[in-house]
């Protein structure tokens, strides 16, 4: 294979790397290149083929640990309620001592009740804390550091 096939290749492998969420196929590219230079110094088919995969495997190997740390799901973002979790919401039914009231927050109405039991008169701000099944547990943004 002459080099400019290997580079050819090499290109493909990146422009796949671009479109793909992971970070896997670029390493082929770069054992694509060493394709290339085997194939620039001269070597024959089966070596170059056996560089690009020395070249490729070596480097997937040796990244998995820290690619796969680049990728891990815990980064995911959040979504649903747990999105509302540190947002500030404005009492619009005031939370009367150990029982609920409502909240406004992006728009929607939630029933709310105070993570200390505490009394929140409406129009208070206040931070969701957490999500109780369908309750919004609230706390002033000054008591909740």
């Amino acid at each position: 294979m002459h080099w400019a096939g290997w580079l050819g290749t090499a290109v493909v492998f990146a422009g796949a790397e671009i479109i793909t969420p992971s970070f896997f196929i670029g390493w082929f590219g770069i054992g694509a290149i060493a394709g290339a230079l085997a194939s620039f110094a001269g070597f024959g088919l089966g070596a170059q083929i056996g560089v690009f995969l020395v070249v490729s495997f070596a480097l997937v190997l040796s990244t998995k640990r820290i690619t796969s740390r680049w990728m891990r799901s815990d980064r995911e973002a959040k979504t649903n309620v747990d999105a509302l979790i540190g947002l500030v919401a404005t009492v619009t039914v005031a939370i009367p001592s150990g029982g609920s009231g409502q909240v406004r927050i992006r728009g929607e109405s939630w029933s709310a009740k105070t993570q200390g039991g505490e009394h929140i008169p409406s129009g208070t701000m206040v931070q969701v804390i957490r999500v109780d099944g369908v309750h919004l547990v609230v706390s002033l943004p000054e008591a909740n550091p």
